[in-house]
Protein backbone atom coordinates (compact mmCIF):
# COMPACT_ATOMS: atom_id res chain seq x y z
CA UNK A 1 0.00 0.00 0.00
CA UNK A 2 2.79 2.49 0.81
CA UNK A 3 4.18 1.87 -2.40
CA UNK A 4 1.11 2.67 -4.53
CA UNK A 5 0.34 6.09 -2.06
CA UNK A 6 3.62 6.88 -2.51
CA UNK A 7 4.37 6.72 -6.30
CA UNK A 8 0.46 8.68 -6.72
CA UNK A 9 1.91 11.44 -4.70
CA UNK A 10 4.98 12.04 -6.30
CA UNK A 11 2.79 12.35 -10.00
CA UNK A 12 2.27 15.80 -10.97
CA UNK A 13 -1.42 16.89 -11.42
CA UNK A 14 -2.27 17.98 -14.59
CA UNK A 15 -3.39 20.93 -13.72
CA UNK A 16 -7.07 22.53 -12.35
CA UNK A 17 -9.81 21.63 -13.77
CA UNK A 18 -11.60 23.13 -16.84
CA UNK A 19 -13.49 26.70 -15.35
CA UNK A 20 -16.74 25.18 -16.48
CA UNK A 21 -16.80 21.82 -15.34
CA UNK A 22 -18.94 22.36 -12.02
CA UNK A 23 -21.77 24.49 -13.55
CA UNK A 24 -22.08 21.74 -16.03
CA UNK A 25 -21.90 18.92 -13.43
CA UNK A 26 -24.50 21.15 -11.29
CA UNK A 27 -26.51 21.81 -14.37
CA UNK A 28 -26.68 17.84 -15.63
CA UNK A 29 -27.98 16.48 -12.22
CA UNK A 30 -30.59 19.50 -11.93
CA UNK A 31 -32.38 18.65 -15.20
CA UNK A 32 -32.12 15.19 -14.34
CA UNK A 33 -33.77 15.49 -11.25
CA UNK A 34 -36.67 18.17 -13.58
CA UNK A 35 -37.36 15.35 -16.00
CA UNK A 36 -38.23 12.45 -13.77
CA UNK A 37 -41.47 11.09 -14.74
CA UNK A 38 -44.63 11.32 -12.04
CA UNK A 39 -45.41 8.54 -10.32
CA UNK A 40 -47.88 6.14 -11.82
CA UNK A 41 -51.12 6.17 -9.77
CA UNK A 42 -52.00 3.06 -8.90
CA UNK A 43 -55.09 0.75 -10.65
CA UNK A 44 -57.42 1.31 -7.66
CA UNK A 45 -58.42 4.06 -6.38
CA UNK A 46 -57.37 5.11 -2.78
CA UNK A 47 -61.02 5.05 -1.21
CA UNK A 48 -61.66 1.51 -2.88
CA UNK A 49 -59.17 -0.04 0.49
CA UNK A 50 -61.11 2.45 3.05
CA UNK A 51 -65.14 1.11 1.67
CA UNK A 52 -63.70 -2.75 1.81
CA UNK A 53 -62.62 -2.42 4.92
CA UNK A 54 -65.46 -0.86 6.32
CA UNK A 55 -67.69 -3.53 4.25
CA UNK A 56 -65.31 -6.20 6.08
CA UNK A 57 -66.32 -4.72 9.36
CA UNK A 58 -70.32 -4.25 8.31
CA UNK A 59 -70.22 -7.86 7.62
CA UNK A 60 -68.42 -9.21 10.70
CA UNK A 61 -70.72 -6.97 12.88
CA UNK A 62 -73.78 -8.44 10.64
CA UNK A 63 -72.66 -12.02 11.40
CA UNK A 64 -71.85 -11.70 15.10
CA UNK A 65 -75.53 -10.50 15.34
CA UNK A 66 -76.92 -13.32 13.08
CA UNK A 67 -75.12 -16.26 14.39
CA UNK A 68 -76.54 -17.73 17.86
CA UNK A 69 -74.52 -17.43 21.12
CA UNK A 70 -73.53 -20.69 22.43
CA UNK A 71 -74.99 -21.55 25.41
CA UNK A 72 -73.01 -22.61 28.66
CA UNK A 73 -73.83 -25.25 30.41
CA UNK A 74 -73.19 -26.06 34.63
CA UNK A 75 -69.94 -25.09 34.97
CA UNK A 76 -67.83 -28.13 36.01
CA UNK A 77 -66.76 -28.70 39.62
CA UNK A 78 -63.04 -29.24 40.80
CA UNK A 79 -64.17 -32.74 42.15
CA UNK A 80 -63.08 -34.01 38.60
CA UNK A 81 -59.50 -32.30 38.14
CA UNK A 82 -58.96 -33.86 41.87
CA UNK A 83 -57.31 -36.93 40.58
CA UNK A 84 -55.27 -35.07 38.28
CA UNK A 85 -54.16 -32.54 41.04
CA UNK A 86 -53.36 -35.09 43.36
CA UNK A 87 -51.09 -36.88 40.48
CA UNK A 88 -49.40 -33.62 39.83
CA UNK A 89 -48.84 -33.12 43.75
CA UNK A 90 -47.56 -36.60 43.94
CA UNK A 91 -45.21 -36.24 41.14
CA UNK A 92 -43.90 -33.05 42.44
CA UNK A 93 -42.54 -35.02 45.72
CA UNK A 94 -41.61 -38.57 44.52
CA UNK A 95 -39.76 -37.32 41.04
CA UNK A 96 -36.90 -34.70 42.29
CA UNK A 97 -35.71 -37.58 44.35
CA UNK A 98 -35.64 -40.10 41.82
CA UNK A 99 -33.56 -38.06 39.46
CA UNK A 100 -31.52 -37.04 42.11
CA UNK A 101 -30.93 -40.36 43.78
CA UNK A 102 -28.27 -41.93 40.74
CA UNK A 103 -26.09 -39.04 41.56
CA UNK A 104 -25.97 -39.01 45.07
CA UNK A 105 -25.16 -42.69 45.33
CA UNK A 106 -22.26 -41.57 42.83
CA UNK A 107 -21.58 -38.74 45.24
CA UNK A 108 -20.82 -41.05 47.59
CA UNK A 109 -18.82 -43.62 45.51
CA UNK A 110 -16.48 -41.16 44.89
CA UNK A 111 -16.28 -39.99 48.31
CA UNK A 112 -15.48 -43.35 49.74
CA UNK A 113 -12.83 -43.65 46.97
CA UNK A 114 -10.95 -40.06 47.90
CA UNK A 115 -10.84 -41.37 51.43
CA UNK A 116 -9.40 -44.69 50.74
CA UNK A 117 -6.93 -43.25 48.46
CA UNK A 118 -6.07 -40.68 51.29
CA UNK A 119 -5.57 -43.60 53.71
CA UNK A 120 -3.82 -45.43 51.36
CA UNK A 121 -1.25 -42.67 50.61
CA UNK A 122 -1.17 -41.56 54.34
CA UNK A 123 -0.34 -45.55 55.64
CA UNK A 124 2.33 -45.25 52.91
CA UNK A 125 3.94 -42.32 54.16
CA UNK A 126 7.18 -43.13 56.87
Amino acid sequence: MKPLEEELKSVKSAGSPPPGLHDSIVSAVRAATETRAPRAASGLPRWFWVAGAAALILFAAWMMRVMPVATRGPAPSLAAAEPALTAAHKLAREVPAAMMSPMTEELAAVDRDVRKAVEHLMASVP
